[in-house]
């Protein structure tokens, strides 16, 4: 859950690119799998 909401984190506080919230998100998922 820790991993998950840094991550999360991580990518707010970035300047957003939408590239970078598609690949967190396939991170999350493989990584949840």
């Amino acid at each position: 859950q820790q991993f998950i909401d840094l991550g999360i984190t991580g990518v707010i506080t970035k300047p957003f690119k939408a590239q970078d919230l598609v690949n967190q998100i396939r991170e999350i998922l493989n990584w949840s799998k």
